[in-house]
This record gives structure tokens, sequence and C-alpha cells, in this order.
């Protein structure tokens, strides 16, 4: 099974071909590591992640329009539920989102510490 954790330079060059001229959601799926001897929880270890980058999410004129746990699948394979938590943030441009990602200080290994697998959505209206 593949995780996905990062993306690949093809899917940042995407990504970077959109129009700037419009907002865009990010629906991101998450899979948090399992607790581990010497290690951290996924969920608390995102937690961590998230008070870290919240800073940069503002900065970058974003909003959390959802986060939240995941229930029931209601639709797919009964009795699975693939995802942890869901988080969904609306960026103003993709310049928006792209910058923060670049900003040095960004906490990317926050997160990768707390992801076992996730999946990130570009979504427009």
């Amino acid at each position: 099974m593949n995780h996905y954790i990062h993306p690949q330079k093809s899917q940042f060059a995407a990504i970077q071909s959109l129009p700037d001229d419009q907002p865009l959601s990010m629906l991101n799926l998450l899979k948090f590591k399992r607790l581990e001897l010497d290690e951290v929880d996924g969920k608390a270890a995102y937690k961590t992640y998230m008070k870290a980058a919240m800073p940069f999410i503002k900065a970058a004129s974003a909003t959390v329009i959802y986060y939240g746990k995941s229930l029931e699948t209601f639709i797919g394979p009964e009795n699975e539920l693939e995802w942890d938590e869901i988080l969904i943030v609306t960026y103003p441009t993709k310049h928006h989102f792209l910058n923060m990602l670049s900003n040095k200080d960004y906490p990317h290994h926050l997160r990768t510490a707390a992801i076992k697998d996730s999946r990130l959505v570009v979504c427009t209206s």
C-alpha cells in the first residue's frame, strides 16, 4: 500500500499552472501515525503542527472552513473508515498557498511527523 505525505514534482507543477485569479480550497484527508514506543501519537503530533502552522495560515489570508473527525463511511466500503480527520482550508489564490509553503519557517516537519498517509485535493468554486 502506498502512503502519500508530500507532493510529487508533477503535482507541484500542476498547481503552479492553475489560474491565480480564483480562491482555492484544499481538502485534506488525514490518517495519523499510531502510537509506537518512544513516539508521540500522530493525532497529538498533528495538533502540535496545527498550532505551529496557524500563524502561517492566517498570514496567507486563509480560512479554516472545516476541521473534524471522520465518523462513518456513507458511500464506500462498509465498516472501513479510511481517514481519521478532514481539514478544509480556503486560500484567496494559489500564490497565497504556495508562498505559505515556501516560507523557510513553515513547520513541514511537524506535519510529516504526524501523518501516516494523506490526500490533499485542490478544489475551486
